[in-house]
């Protein structure tokens, strides 16, 4: 709620918009915020984004339901950076304002070794990892209900999440991962906060920023690893940087 232009927040790869409730709630910038959400990750009556382009162009059409002219506010974890990147050029070339440009630790390093290509066990371990549970060495079929039930319990699932939810999340994973290999980022004219993760290895970020914006970029260091970027304990501390502003 409140009178701001509202806040838009694009979801990481996993396709979940609902990783961003807790910090919606610690931010006080009065203003409403909304999630977007992958299509084809809540239903498989939906048929799943195939590039960035078709993605980007959705989310535009959603964006502009709501608020059909700017100054915009947009914010992404990781891949979801990414696709804010591609949202504020395409509204940059509309003519519109960009009034808040927030990268949750996104990669914006151009090669392949910035974005790994998982195989499913790796996405499991990985995502399992995460969330401090060890399942390498047990059997697929149980690693997908360790890993599923530790998700609903963390409040990232709900209650009634079942393990067709979950593939259709590692489905929007590996789907991300074949859009940043390919995407080449943007040149924008807005500034742009990045907030880095502790354990984020890219060299000369604020470099790198600089080099796909003209405004004024803003890095941010936060003590928290990149795939827990969004727990509660580091929700409060993003909020905390983004409250001070």
């Amino acid at each position: 709620g409140g009178d701001g232009p509202p806040l838009f927040c694009i979801h990481p790869a996993g396709g979940i918009a609902t990783v961003y409730r807790t910090l919606a709630m610690f931010l006080n910038w009065e203003c409403p915020i909304y999630g977007l959400q992958a299509r084809g990750v809540e239903t498989d009556n939906e048929q799943p984004f195939e590039t960035m382009e078709e993605m980007v162009a959705c989310y535009l059409e959603a964006i502009r339901s709501i608020q059909p002219e700017g100054p915009y506010r947009l914010l992404g974890w990781s891949f979801g950076g990414c696709v804010a990147l591609e949202i504020a050029a395409r509204l940059e070339a509309s003519g519109e304002d960009i009034k808040d440009l927030i990268l949750l630790d996104s990669p914006i390093a151009q090669d392949d070794t910035a974005v790994p290509e998982l195989s499913e066990d790796a996405l499991l371990e990985k995502a399992a990892q995460d969330i401090g549970i060890d399942i390498a060495g047990v059997e697929i079929e149980t690693q997908r209900e360790i890993l599923l039930q530790a998700l609903i319990e963390r409040g990232d699932l709900p209650e009634t999440a079942d393990a067709d939810l979950l593939d259709r999340i590692m489905s929007s994973v590996a789907g991300a991962t074949r859009m940043l290999k390919t995407q080449h980022l943007p040149r924008i004219t807005s500034s742009v906060v990045c907030i880095q993760a502790n354990d984020n290895q890219q060299i000369g970020l604020e470099e790198k920023l600089a080099a796909i914006s003209t405004g004024a970029i803003e890095l941010e260091k936060v003590d928290a690893k990149h795939d827990q970027m969004c727990s509660e304990e580091n929700s409060m501390k993003i909020a905390k940087i983004l409250n001070r502003r």
